[in-house]
């Protein structure tokens, strides 16, 4: 019968294994008489030379099972987990959905009350509709909300940062690398960009957007390849460790980044700025979809609206 023992100060196993008096030995149970505890257990060879060949493969086959059997278990959590993520943003869609019906049904509703015809309606919505398809009236309409938008977010309307209080990243344009390197250190220290920079990048953005077609196509003659991004959702972390792994858009790197830019992460509007800086260096490299998230509606509900003003 063998079992351990915790060292003691007549142990003689302290001239072979050191003069820890903490340590553990297996020892036999007629040396087991000294001032430390003992305790029992099943008969285990002194040596690990001295298991049988059978035991070791019932230890390898019990460890290999109990591994597999935790990597089904994480498995299985990961896609009870994402299936739930999922249906609770689908329900959240609907419900905006289901919204937006009933105030249509609403609309309808007074229509009928006040002895609207529907066909006035119809009428009035096929013209706004023909409007918007190239007409002058149309080009004109586009042109008074496009200056009324630059007055309202004018650039030159806000005073220049202070250099003695602003400790935020400054940008010229046109940008370069340097510029976007330099915008991702700051937003990894969690500083912020200024509101005058900001509404520039987007000015700049806005007009170079306007002139690119609703579908583009995306070519990997030159480059080879072409990575696809998928939901950011305001990870800067994310969008870091890709540029990190992957390296910054470019001619011989293009990026497709795939919508929902926005939205559940911190840094939301430092990935928009981030995204829409590469698209002005290199904008035949970086292609901006545009998800569920890009929406009017959308932003007013998960209050992407409130971040920027």
């Amino acid at each position: 019968m063998r079992g351990f023992h915790k060292c003691g100060q007549n142990c003689e196993e302290k001239e072979k294994f050191g003069k820890n008096r903490n340590s553990i030995h297996v020892v036999d149970e007629e040396e087991c008489e000294n001032n430390g505890s003992y305790y029992r257990i099943s008969p285990i060879p002194p040596k690990a030379k001295d298991f049988p060949e059978k035991l070791t493969l019932k230890s390898a086959v019990l460890i290999q099972s109990w591994y597999r059997r935790c990597a089904a278990r994480l498995e299985a959590r990961r896609r009870a987990t994402w299936n739930i993520f999922t249906r609770l943003e689908y329900e959240g869609e609907q419900d905006q959905l289901k919204l937006h019906t009933f105030f249509i049904d609403l609309m309808n509703a007074v229509l009928d009350a006040q002895n609207i015809s529907k066909t006035e309606v119809d009428s009035l919505a096929y013209t706004n509709s023909a409007l918007s398809n190239g007409n002058t009236a149309a080009t004109t309409d586009e042109e008074l909300d496009d200056e009324a938008l630059f007055k309202a977010t004018d650039p030159d309307s806000i005073e220049d940062p202070d250099k003695r209080s602003y400790k935020g990243p400054q940008i010229t344009f046109p940008l370069d690398s340097s510029q976007i390197d330099m915008l991702m250190h700051a937003f990894k220290d969690n500083k912020l960009l200024h509101a005058k920079y900001l509404l520039t990048l987007l000015h700049n953005a806005r007009r170079v957007l306007k002139t690119v077609s609703t579908v583009v196509q995306a070519s990997t003659s030159l480059s080879k390849q072409i990575t696809v991004c998928g939901d950011l959702h305001g990870s800067f972390d994310d969008l870091k460790l890709i540029f990190y792994k992957n390296g910054f858009p470019s001619t011989q790197n293009p990026y497709i980044f795939n919508g929902d830019f926005v939205d559940r992460g911190g840094k939301s509007v430092e990935i928009v700025a981030i995204l829409l800086s590469c698209f002005l260096l290199n904008p035949d490299s970086v292609v901006l979809n545009r998800g569920n998230h890009e929406d009017h509606i959308m932003n007013l509900r998960c209050a992407e609206f409130h971040w920027i003003v």
